[in-house]
């Protein structure tokens, strides 16, 4: 299979993510959120105590769906050296079952807290420059067309977390080569606060397409 392929069949998404394999990813990252959102312990936690959780509802929602997929926590991305060096660790990645056995074929899932707050507002520019950049440098999916990233939103107020963070990642956009800003992603599923942004990869040029899933915590 070669990087960034566009017509990969469903089951080895990888690399080129099959558009029914993402549509189906997106479904069970929404139930799993719904989970989330009634443990009230969750609104005061870090992202290392939340992405477990998440990680344990993702798993639940998959295995009672009976779909094909393995969710693995803290997952490391490499270099493409010889040998291969170890590079960065994104919070969760996604196989599918044909590309098990390739260690570069997986979706990369990367989770930060979002805020309305004063005191939390600075979460929003750690989301593009720890979360968003990590995908346009290659550090995380390397060479591959998909890329999704979910907010934690503590405060409850997704539509306004919305606004500001399309307003940080515009600003952003030269640094984080954005080819199209964040706008509904409602090809993908008619799910609330599903949004997307295209950016191209740096070194490879191919372009890249971030999904962004916002859900509050109580």
């Amino acid at each position: 299979m070669t990087r960034g392929a566009a017509e990969d069949p469903l089951g080895e998404p990888s690399l080129g993510i099959e558009f029914a394999a993402m549509c189906a990813l997106v479904e069970i990252v929404a139930a799993a959120s719904k989970r989330l959102a009634t443990d009230q312990k969750c609104k005061h936690m870090l992202e290392p105590q939340l992405n477990p959780r998440f990680l344990a509802a993702l798993i639940t929602e998959k295995t009672r769906r009976g779909l094909h997929l393995r969710f693995e926590g803290d997952g490391a991305t490499w270099t493409e050296d010889d040998p291969p060096k170890k590079i960065g660790e994104v919070d969760i990645k996604v196989m599918f079952a044909h590309s098990w056995r390739d260690e570069d074929s997986y979706l990369g899932l990367e989770c930060k807290r979002l805020g309305q707050a004063p005191r939390l507002r600075r979460l929003f520019g750690r989301y593009v420059s720890e979360g968003v950049m990590r995908f346009v440098t290659g550090k995380y999916s390397r060479g591959h067309r998909w890329g999704m990233m979910v907010g934690y939103v503590i405060d409850g107020c997704v539509s306004a977390a919305a606004r500001r963070l399309r307003a940080t990642i515009c600003r952003a956009r030269v640094r984080a080569a954005m080819v199209e800003g964040l706008a509904p992603a409602r090809d993908i599923a008619p799910i609330r606060h599903l949004y997307g942004t295209w950016h191209k990869q740096r070194k490879t040029n191919i372009p890249i397409r971030l999904l962004h899933y916002l859900f509050p915590l109580p």
